[in-house]
């Protein structure tokens, strides 16, 4: 490189424009202004993960039952438990594992609701058969009963045509979460369950910050990528101190209604691998039912009988009681 005089340097670099002042002097090249605004980008983007992970400390130092950055609950509700169901991939019946789940809760006869978080994919109505809106009240936005008297708030119900995509960033997606939390009239439930979006990023970590989660459940499928995934959402919920309640093996297996063998679809399960991790009080298994998927489809879900759901909402509400009654207020 040519050996510039300082005054000639100086000169050199003032009369040209386009490139920002450096120390050459230092062997540094000139840097362009696209090249200085993508550092200034870069920057910013470390301050962001930065401040994640102070989000996550912040987390970390407080209870399940007391998350920094809460949202106050609407003081005409009164909840029990807050149940999240998440799997930190789609696909695996995240969604019909919480509709049937809350089915067998409600029909054991406990008043349950459903918070459908997973905003830019709402499917529980669709389960449920529901088409009509939500509507404010004086008291807050009131929440959509099924046909057997579950509480629902979901995306699809607010929207003015339930196709409509909702295509909004993290933050506003953020605040029409806290709004199904602090807007909405549940009045009293037993069990809230949160039906989670998928992943591990900012939208699942704003639920678990800003509301009170009383424990959650994992749902997974026998693949090895699908086990893979879902063992960052539960090392997610471990950084949280989230309480780890069941892990749920959905498609497990199909058996023969006429021999009654049964074979494996997608490979052999691997939820003791993961009983093994997580030390959940609860595994359970859940085979390919197409009779549950047709009862999803035509929304009756409500009119669903299955001892899989039945047995496990039993389990779930007894590890409750007996775990966090006393979080309790």
């Amino acid at each position: 490189m040519t050996d510039f005089p300082e005054n000639d340097k100086n000169d050199l670099i003032n009369n040209r424009p386009r490139i920002a002042k450096t120390s050459w002097y230092k062997g540094k090249m000139p840097r362009t202004k696209a090249q200085l605004l993508a550092e200034k980008k870069a920057a910013e983007a470390l301050i962001d993960k930065e401040e994640v992970d102070n989000q996550v400390s912040n987390r970390e130092a407080a209870p399940a039952q007391l998350p920094s950055q809460s949202a106050m609950m609407n003081r005409h509700s009164k909840i029990k438990y807050v149940l999240a169901v998440s799997s930190g991939k789609g696909g695996v019946g995240k969604s019909m594992i919480v509709a049937t789940l809350a089915a067998a809760l409600q029909n054991l006869g406990l008043k349950t609701g459903i918070l459908d978080a997973d905003i830019t994919g709402p499917s529980i109505p669709t389960a449920f058969n529901l088409h009509e809106h939500a509507y404010a009240s004086a008291l807050g936005l009131m929440p959509v009963l099924a046909d057997n008297g579950i509480k629902i708030m979901s995306m699809n119900l607010v929207l003015e045509n339930q196709d409509d995509p909702v295509s909004w960033r993290a933050p506003i997606i953020n605040t029409a979460i806290k709004q199904f939390w602090t807007d909405v009239v549940w009045g009293d439930l037993d069990v809230l369950l949160i039906d989670m979006p998928p992943g591990t990023g900012d939208v699942p970590l704003t639920v678990f910050q800003a509301l009170p989660i009383t424990a959650a459940v994992v749902v997974t499928s026998p693949q090895m990528l699908v086990t893979t995934i879902v063992e960052k959402s539960i090392k997610l919920l471990e950084k949280l101190h989230v309480p780890l309640l069941a892990v749920v093996e959905n498609y497990a297996y199909f058996e023969c209604n006429n021999c009654h063998s049964k074979a494996e679809p997608f490979g052999p399960s691997k939820l003791s691998e993961l009983a093994q991790i997580t030390n959940a009080p609860i595994t359970w298994q859940i085979p390919l039912l197409p009779e549950l998927a047709q009862a999803i489809d035509k929304g009756e879900i409500t009119s669903y009988r299955n001892d899989y759901f039945y047995n496990l909402a039993r389990r779930i509400y007894d590890n409750l009681t007996e775990k966090y009654s006393k979080l309790v207020n």
